[in-house]
């Protein structure tokens, strides 16, 4: 099972490096924040270690 589907938010570093294509595209699609530790993107914040609105 997929953590947005769990409710569980694992963060795209961690993701990243799974390499599950699929899971990282439909997470960075229509960007929002980018992480100010890692410069990795998502639509949501809570998939970020440390978030900042672009």
């Amino acid at each position: 099972m997929s953590d947005e589907k769990s409710g569980k938010k694992t963060p795209m570093c961690k993701v990243g490096k799974s390499g599950d294509l699929e899971r990282i595209k439909r997470r960075v699609r229509d960007a929002k924040f980018v992480c100010t530790k890692c410069g990795r993107v998502a639509r949501d914040r809570a998939y970020l270690c440390k978030p900042a609105e672009i």
